[in-house]
């Protein structure tokens, strides 16, 4: 009588084809009789004539082996194989099975549910959890391999093994006033050797507070003055706010939002702009107090002792005039006078004789 075995790509236990295509083995023994003619199979664990192709007698090739497609099926397939000599003697049914998984591992990390924003302000602890579950059944892990190295840095390749699911918890030190950036890789493989795509997770902690720069000049100016701040967070988390006040006692708290330039005007004396910025993990920069004075208003200049007008009449043969410059706001650089007779065209005071401060 007819009797025969065969194996699934040899006998593993898993296999990871996308095609879903495995090898039968095929070992057929009619001892002294007709020989072994041909053979049937199955995919769905039965030769129970349904579908309809498990009813095909295929020829037997003689030993060797012959290729199936496995049902789309993650998980445990089981092939029938039936024999039949040439005089239609049937064997016995023959089984095999294998797991069929080709779908690579989901591991992954909680750094992003921790910190949406991306960023932290302190010491971090990600964990990563490794896990088989992207298909409906599953080989399971095998192995998980990570390492991380400080952005910019030479990519790590030394990496560290783990073999099953336990949940691996690292942590990352953050430095005092600086923006530390790491890059944490990982990956993993189930027992059907599929491998997981390396996952890049950047763990960014920043304790630098951001600075902002101006626009506001020293000493005096003539006009009103537009105040342009300029926030910066370098290389970290981002600016979230700045915020200001002017005053003339350099006290105020800088609460009113920075939206966009503000006008300085003239008040008769100095004023601050107090200003500072806040970044998006609320590292808060010092409050800078920049002092700004504004004078529009031109000076006064009169002459004294006595004021002579222009019919008074003069029997000394020196008279002298006392020119008076004053200025509330940034002071008097230059008083400038000149002198004519009646008959003369009018003077130029500019052009005439200049005085240096109030003297």
């Amino acid at each position: 009588y007819t009797t025969g075995s065969f194996l699934i790509d040899a006998g593993v236990t898993y296999t990871n084809a996308a095609d879903r295509v495995v090898e039968l083995t095929l070992n057929c023994d009619d001892g002294n009789g007709s020989g072994c003619a041909d053979f049937r199979y199955s995919t769905d664990g039965a030769l129970d004539g349904s579908p309809a192709s498990e009813n095909t007698w295929i020829t037997y090739p003689g030993g060797g082996t012959y290729s199936v497609t496995l049902d789309d099926v993650q998980g445990t397939n089981t092939v029938v194989v039936q024999y039949r000599d040439a005089v239609g003697r049937t064997s016995v049914t023959d089984s095999d099975a294998i797991f069929l998984d080709n779908i690579d591992p989901n591991t992954s990390d909680n750094y992003a549910a921790q910190y949406p924003g991306g960023w932290h302000n302190g010491d971090v602890n990600v964990t990563i959890t490794p896990s088989d579950s992207a298909g409906s059944a599953n080989s399971g892990i095998a192995s998980n391999d990570y390492c991380s190295e400080i952005d910019g840095a030479a990519e790590c390749t030394v990496f560290t093994t783990t073999n099953d699911t336990t949940p691996i918890v690292l942590p990352f030190a953050s430095s005092a006033g600086s923006v530390v950036v790491y890059n944490l890789r990982y990956s993993s493989t189930d027992n059907a050797t599929n491998t997981q795509t390396q996952v890049v997770t950047q763990v960014r902690t920043d304790l630098e507070a951001p600075t902002t720069g101006h626009n506001i000049p020293g000493g005096w100016v003539a006009n009103n003055h537009d105040v342009v701040l300029s926030p910066s967070d370098g290389s970290g988390s981002g600016v979230a706010s700045t915020s200001y006040c002017v005053d003339s006692a350099n006290n105020c708290a800088p609460t009113t939002p920075y939206s966009g330039s503000f006008t300085v005007t003239d008040n008769g004396g100095v004023q601050y702009v107090r200003f500072f910025s806040v970044d998006n993990v609320t590292n808060a920069e010092t409050v800078n107090s920049s002092p700004i004075q504004v004078d529009t208003s031109a000076p006064t200049t009169y002459a004294s002792n006595p004021t002579p007008t222009g019919t008074d009449w003069i029997n000394d043969s020196v008279y002298t005039v006392t020119i008076t410059p004053e200025d509330a706001g940034s002071g008097v650089a230059n008083t400038y006078y000149c002198i004519e007779e009646t008959t003369q065209a009018a003077c130029t005071p500019s052009a005439g004789t200049m005085v240096a401060g109030t003297a």
